[in-house]
C-alpha cells in the first residue's frame, strides 16, 4: 500500500491517516518503526521503497582515508567541496565523490574533526571549533 501511494518520507507516512483522497487502511500502523521495531523493520527508506539510508545509519571510510581522498582532489575550500559533493564542479565532473565519503564531513567526523579547511585540504583555518569534541 505505501509503494502505490508514493509517499516519499517519514513525516508523509505518520500523517497518511489524515490524508483527505486516500485514508490509511486500519490495519497499517501509523508508526510501523515502533509496530515492526522487533518483527522485520529495517528503516524508512526500506519502508517507502527508495532504499535511502538514514544519514546517522550509514558507515563512511575512516577519517583520515577519506581526508587523503579529499586532499588529492585540489580543492581550494568549503565552496568548492560542496559543488564537487553535488557534481557541479566541471574540472571534477569525471570523479564522483564516492557514497561512503560523507557530504558535510565537519558534521560526520565531529569525534575526529579539526578545522574544516584542514579537512578540506585548503590548508586555512576556519573560525569552526579546533578541538576534538567527546
Amino acid at each position: 500500500m505505501i509503494y502505490i501511494l508514493n509517499i516519499l518520507n517519514g513525516h508523509g507516512n505518520r500523517n497518511l491517516s489524515r490524508l483527505e483522497s486516500t485514508p490509511k487502511p486500519e490495519d497499517i500502523p501509523a508508526n510501523p518503526n515502533k509496530v515492526y521495531k522487533d518483527s522485520g523493520w529495517k528503516s524508512w527508506g526500506d519502508w517507502f521503497g527508495t532504499g535511502t539510508i538514514a544519514t546517522s545509519d550509514r558507515v563512511y571510510w575512516p577519517f583520515p582515508k577519506a581526508r587523503a581522498f579529499v586532499h588529492k582532489l585540489g580543492l581550494k575550500g568549503e565552496k568548492e567541496w560542496f559543488l564537487y559533493t553535488q557534481g557541479k564542479l566541471l574540472r571534477l565532473k569525471s570523479k564522483p565523490k564516492p557514497e561512503d565519503i560523507p557530504s558535510y564531513p565537519n558534521i560526520c567526523y565531529a569525534k575526529l574533526r579539526k578545522r574544516w579547511q584542514l579537512s578540506s585540504g585548503a590548508g586555512k583555518i576556519s573560525d569552526v571549533s579546533a578541538e576534538v569534541t567527546s
